[in-house]
């Protein structure tokens, strides 16, 4: 670990530690360890995912096995791993509000160097992080204040906010419709006078900000790709429990393909894939949603709607309850 990185480090922390947890990804000492800084005035604990000198937990970074971390170092880590962006929201899951993670890469100027510093071999990974590729990346964070030196090294400092705030409830794709009081409007037209202008997916909201998310005639412009990334996005943002009702025109009914801005279609088969029946399709996140309801509702002479609510759940902790798994289980039960 050069010197800029250990300077940046103990500029840092200054004398704010006070027995708080520090916890240090990509901990193993192979130039350099950060330990020193640390230790006598916190409780220190070195995660990597090999065993080594300053190691204490084995892990991924992307997926830790703590809680309410007062500060989390990853220092020289994100040039070597394919999981940046997955690091940098798991800190901000594993944080104490007002928690900080300090992190440090580097951007083109640096030479391709592997972990331990040498030359690169066959099966090393390297891709430098540019400033703004690394400020997307905490965009979960309440502050971001990131420097970068003539050398090159990338230093920021993320700060969670001090306390939680109350889930939000959206209205995605809301064009002029207004709901009731609480609801806040995303749209990408500035001129339907949302309360946040963007272009979706994805969702721009921290994790697990949201309790509910409302989507009327929103997914059908979306292409079968987005709307994946939507749902992804859509569940990281959600709370636990949160829930994500949508209406969208039936594809076998003229609502559904006589506006030619329609990008997908519709029928109450397919949220079921949105839900752990599914998962081995590997859309993109593990975790799915339970659908909670999903039904047929007719709008017009010629018109119908599918509408469908699904709830934030993960498949380690809860069966599949998709439409097709509720119908073989009724099957099973009639044939018994």
């Amino acid at each position: 670990m050069h010197e800029t990185v250990s300077n940046f480090v103990a500029a840092e922390i200054g004398s704010t530690l006070h027995n708080s947890l520090v916890v240090d990804v990509g901990a193993r000492n192979v130039n350099g360890s950060l330990r020193s800084l640390i230790e006598g005035r916190a409780r220190y604990i070195g995660v990597d995912l090999s065993p080594g000198e300053s190691v204490d937990v084995i892990a991924y970074g992307q997926q830790l096995p703590f809680a309410r971390i007062d500060l989390m170092l990853c220092c020289s880590v994100l040039e070597h791993t394919s999981c940046g962006e997955h690091i940098c929201r798991e800190a901000h899951r594993v944080l104490a509000p007002g928690g900080r993670f300090l992190v440090t890469t580097v951007d083109r100027r640096w030479p391709p160097h592997a972990a331990t510093g040498g030359p690169l071999v066959l099966g090393d990974y390297y891709a430098p992080v540019e400033e703004a590729q690394l400020k997307a990346w905490l965009s979960d964070f309440a502050r971001v204040d990131i420097t970068t030196s003539e050398a090159g090294d990338v230093m920021a400092v993320a700060r969670k906010r001090d306390r939680a705030l109350s889930p939000v409830r959206l209205n995605l794709g809301a064009g002029n419709q207004r709901l009731q009081a609480g609801f806040v409007t995303i749209d990408a037209n500035p001129q339907m006078d949302p309360d946040i202008v963007a272009t979706l997916p994805p969702i721009p909201l921290p994790n697990e900000s949201v309790s509910d998310i409302y989507a009327s005639h929103f997914l059908e412009h979306l292409s079968d790709s987005d709307v994946i990334a939507l749902m992804a996005d859509a569940w990281r943002v959600l709370v636990p429990g949160g829930r994500l009702e949508v209406f969208v025109p039936y594809a076998f009914s003229h609502g559904a393909v006589q506006d030619p801005t329609h990008k997908s279609q519709w029928v109450p088969e397919k949220p079921a894939y949105f839900t752990a029946h599914f998962a081995y399709l590997g859309y993109g996140f593990e975790d799915r949603f339970r659908l909670v309801m999903c039904e047929n509702l007719q709008t017009g002479p010629s018109s119908m709607d599918v509408h469908f609510v699904l709830e934030k759940v993960s498949v380690r902790e809860e069966r599949c309850d998709c439409l097709f798994c509720r119908a073989s289980a009724a099957w099973k039960a009639s044939q018994s």
